[in-house]
C-alpha cells in the first residue's frame, strides 16, 4: 500500500513538473495590434499613427504580407502604436523586434524602433521610459546606418527590457523612428514589429 501511494505522489509531481516545464516555454502573444501594417486599424482601437512624413501601409518592401511603414530620409521621422491592451507589472521583462530594409546607403543618422511606458494623471502624461533607458528615455534598437547591407531584411533588436516601477503605467507606445537619417534617394522600410513577454 505504501508503495502504491508513493508512486502515486511521484507521478503526480512528474506531471506538476511537466506542467511548470511546459508553461515557462510556452511562447507568448504579440502585443502589437497591427504588427505588419496590413489593418489599417484606427489609433483609437490602437493602430499606428505616423509623424513628419513617414508612410503606413507602404506596399514598397514588405517582409511579410503586402505592407510596411517607409521611413523617408529625415530626423524625427516615424509613427507609433499605443499598447493599451494590457496591464503592464512593473519589474515585467519585455522585447521588441522588427525588421528593417534599406535600399540607399545611408549617409548620415539612423534607424531603429523602440518603446517606452506612460503614465497619465490627470492631465499630465509623463513618459517613464523603461528600467534600462531611464525615465523619459526610450529603449532604442540596434541601428542601420552607412555601414547596413542594402536590400536584405535586418533584425532590429531592443534586447530585454524592464517596466519601470515610479508610477502606475498607462500605457507603452512602441515606434519606429529615423534620426538624423540621410540617404540619397532612398528610404528606409519596417515590418514585422513583435512585442513579447519574456517569461521569467
Amino acid at each position: 500500500m505504501q508503495t502504491f501511494t508513493l508512486k502515486r505522489v511521484l507521478l503526480v509531481g512528474s506531471v506538476s513538473a511537466l506542467v511548470c516545464f511546459i508553461s515557462t516555454f510556452s511562447a507568448s502573444a504579440n502585443l502589437v495590434i497591427d504588427p505588419g501594417f496590413e489593418l489599417g486599424t484606427t489609433p483609437a482601437n490602437g493602430g499606428w499613427s505616423s509623424f513628419n512624413g513617414a508612410v503606413l501601409n507602404s506596399t514598397g518592401h514588405p517582409r511579410t504580407g503586402t505592407k510596411s511603414v517607409r521611413l523617408p530620409a529625415g530626423n524625427g521621422i516615424g509613427a507609433f502604436e499605443t499598447i493599451s491592451n494590457v496591464a503592464f507589472t512593473a519589474g515585467a521583462k519585455l522585447e521588441l523586434t522588427a525588421f528593417g530594409f534599406v535600399t540607399n546607403t545611408m549617409t548620415a543618422g539612423f534607424v531603429g524602433i523602440q518603446a517606452t511606458f506612460f503614465n497619465v494623471t490627470g492631465t499630465t502624461t509623463q513618459n517613464l521610459g523603461t528600467v534600462e533607458s531611464g525615465p523619459g528615455v526610450a529603449i532604442f534598437s540596434n541601428h542601420l546606418d552607412s555601414n547596413s547591407v542594402l536590400n536584405t531584411f535586418i533584425p532590429l533588436d531592443t534586447g530585454v527590457f524592464t517596466v519601470p516601477s515610479t508610477l502606475p503605467v498607462t500605457y507603452m507606445q512602441v515606434f519606429p523612428l529615423a534620426v538624423n537619417a540621410g540617404s540619397t534617394g532612398g528610404s528606409v522600410w519596417i515590418d514585422d514589429f513583435d512585442l513579447e513577454i519574456v517569461p521569467e
